[in-house]
């Protein structure tokens, strides 16, 4: 079903995007509060490109070291690519998901064997339980999350949902 690669991280999705001149790379300083919020924005509504800000500025007035990647997901041939699917598979797919949610009952031996597949990607979605993780390992000092850039709400939206 699928015809685009599966994407195995989010590096390798940015870098199909930018192989398809899709991925516009801000170098400049922009403020995270407002001004970034305010290009991703228009580009957005325009179906504009993948937006990676190299140079984010926190609310101190501080550069961040982590890049602020937006608007990934901003177009429909983006987010078919991103389940690893052309534009037109995606209804297919959509159909796929509900047939998974309520199966019909089963009639017969034949019908059984004809479902196969769908039994088959039902349970390559089971998550892989791995005994060692990256994420379990000790870190010696609490992060300092406050050094993410983390696009707050304006004062327009401030306190809406």
């Amino acid at each position: 079903m699928r015809t685009l690669p599966v994407f195995p991280d989010l590096r390798a999705f940015l870098d199909w995007t930018e192989s398809r001149n899709e991925l516009a790379r801000i170098p400049d300083p922009v403020a995270v509060r407002h001004e970034m919020t305010a290009v991703q924005l228009a580009s957005l509504r325009a179906g504009g490109p993948v937006l990676r800000f190299d140079a984010p500025v926190l609310d101190g007035g501080s550069r961040s070291a982590v890049p602020v990647v937006t608007n990934l997901f901003a177009t429909r041939e983006r987010v078919a690519a991103g389940l690893g699917l052309a534009p037109d598979q995606v209804p297919g797919f959509g159909a796929f998901l509900a047939a998974l949610r309520s199966p019909a009952p089963v009639e017969g031996m034949r019908d059984a064997l004809s479902r196969w597949p769908m039994l088959r990607a039902a349970l390559s979605t089971r998550p892989r339980i791995v005994s060692r993780a990256a994420a379990q390992q000790q870190v010696e000092a609490a992060p300092d999350l406050s050094a993410l850039p983390v696009q707050g709400p304006g004062r327009a939206t401030r306190g809406r949902c």
